[in-house]
């Protein structure tokens, strides 16, 4: 997908069933291929996963455990609990962020051609997806 193809609404790349409240802010919705997401900005950052449980309607699994398909999460604020009070649209841009990069990533995983990676699990280094966990590195 180039550039001029991707969607550029928060609601173009799945849905948004929820975002609101504070401490936590909190907000759910799913991916465009049916998995549920979870956003969450408390304390000094925020965090967002997708669940690795497609097509349901909540986040958790049946017996209340959580297991993740996707994730990502940053420090955010200058102040303690600056991020449970993060406005809606500054939610709205780290959720879209994170759609974006879980949506790149099921495109690599689908396609699996690059010889340079071994293997597209998600667990390599070298994935340029995943080296920023490796290395440390805030996108």
């Amino acid at each position: 997908m180039n550039n001029e193809d991707a969607p550029t609404t928060l609601e173009a790349m799945g849905g948004i069933r929820y975002l609101g409240g504070l401490c936590p802010v909190q907000g759910e919705g799913y991916t465009r291929d049916g998995y549920p997401w979870y956003f969450r900005a408390r304390g000094d950052g925020w965090s967002f996963a997708v669940s690795a449980n497609q097509g349901g309607d909540e986040y958790k699994f049946p017996n209340g455990s959580i297991q993740d398909r996707f994730s990502r999460g940053e420090d955010w604020g200058d102040e303690p609990f600056e991020a449970g009070y993060m406005p809606e649209d500054t939610c709205r841009h780290f959720i879209f962020k994170c759609l974006r990069e879980y949506q790149a990533e099921r495109k690599e995983d689908e396609s699996c051609v690059d010889s340079a990676y071994v293997g597209c699990d998600g667990h390599n280094a070298q994935h340029p997806s995943y080296s920023f966990f490796f290395q440390g590195i805030t996108l």
